[in-house]
């Protein structure tokens, strides 16, 4: 008994630590906190605008980017697998910055290059299709001043929150049918054990 009950936290705790999808005051998906990427935690956010707006860093005069060519893949992945769920799935103009029903695209880019004096991103696109499904295209380019709905990631927890910067978002997850389960068995066994003493 001792070991099925292990097993179900097991599996219950795994299940909870899925991304925590952030979802604002309209019910729009603004984005999603603890992503696994490889193995690693991303926060991550949908932002409508240029290449320049969204991802130049004055302070360091370059481009902040955390995807690269070699991983980029499997940021985009991440978004298909752990922040499109749900009705985010089936729904994509729930998606902030997403337009049309049936269906919406984020670019994440992986590297900037000069272009003849203009710079060019090289991207990486998850798409995503009105009644679940999905896919990626491999790498595509947008100048720096091309506005698009862009993916702006930071590693998890680098970036605090901050509730004046007019996104009301708010964190959701939805429970976990293995924790409510498990719920319900360990109340069945502490009752079945309570009647027998």
């Amino acid at each position: 008994m001792k070991t099925l009950l292990f097993a179900f936290v097991l599996l219950a705790a795994s299940n909870t630590m899925a991304a925590l999808l952030v979802v604002n005051s309209d019910g729009k998906l603004t984005g999603a906190q603890n992503v696994d990427v490889g193995g690693v935690l991303y926060d991550m956010e949908f932002v409508v605008g240029t290449g320049n707006d969204v991802f130049w860093n004055s302070a360091t005069n370059n481009y902040d980017l955390d995807a690269t060519p070699d991983n980029g893949e499997l940021f985009a992945n991440a978004i298909l697998d752990q922040v499109w769920v749900g009705i985010y799935d089936n729904q994509p103009e729930l998606t902030f910055g997403c337009q049309y029903s049936w269906g919406c695209d984020v670019e994440t880019p992986m590297a900037v290059f000069d272009d003849w004096g203009s710079n060019v991103f090289s991207v990486i696109r998850a798409n995503n299709f009105e009644g679940g499904g999905g896919f990626v295209d491999l790498t595509t380019n947008a100048t720096e001043g091309f506005t698009s709905l862009w993916v702006d990631w930071t590693l998890a927890g680098s970036t605090p929150v901050d509730p004046d910067d007019g996104n009301d978002g708010v964190g959701v997850n939805e429970p976990t049918s293995y924790l409510l389960f498990l719920l319900a068995f360990v109340g069945r066994w502490f009752r079945l054990r309570y009647k027998k003493s």
